[in-house]
């Protein structure tokens, strides 16, 4: 388990860059295209403000998640919304992945561009958070690092997946 732990620990600490605007980008990039109606085929459809879809919380944890994403919408400002992931393929960037799902899913006010997302992968030892251009300047990428660093990581590294991701919904929320 320790091992475990330890290998955890060192994929989180690799990925501490992981934030990065969210914005919405077309073009006739087919490897864009491919992999955007990859996203879509497998997480066609989200289910709210949390979609485990790696079934990594049990019930009482999703409903402290549940709880803490609504606090944070009904503040008005942003819509923050969680997915866990076993596999990010056919992607090798967990950003860009995080950042066409938010897309795809259309998070937050079109026209404010509010919408935040946390991706979470236990498996893959991958976190990101990125965020819609409308709250860019409040959410920047150093915001995301620090939270990913400060509130996350630190839980991570010992285990506790659910408290990591409340402690980053928290710091999210005093923005």
């Amino acid at each position: 388990m320790k091992k475990r732990l330890s290998l955890l620990a060192v994929g989180f600490l690799m990925l501490l860059n992981a934030c990065q605007s969210n914005t919405n980008t077309s073009g006739s990039d087919t490897s864009r295209t491919t992999e955007h109606d990859s996203i879509a085929a497998k997480f066609h459809n989200h289910n709210g403000l949390i979609n485990d879809f790696e079934q990594v919380f049990n019930a009482a944890q999703t409903d402290s998640l549940q709880s803490a994403l609504e606090g944070i919408k009904n503040q008005g400002k942003i819509v923050l919304a969680l997915a866990t992931v076993d596999s990010i393929a056919p992607y090798r960037d967990i950003v860009k992945f995080a950042t066409d799902l938010g897309n795809r899913w259309g998070l937050g006010d079109s026209t404010e561009n509010n919408g935040v997302l946390i991706v979470f992968s236990e498996s893959l030892a991958q976190v990101a958070i990125v965020s819609g251009v409308g709250v860019q300047i409040v959410y920047s990428d150093t915001f995301c690092e620090s939270v990913i660093q400060g509130s996350m990581v630190p839980q991570f590294v010992n285990g506790h997946y659910t408290q990591g991701i409340l402690d980053g919904i928290a710091a999210i929320g005093t923005k």
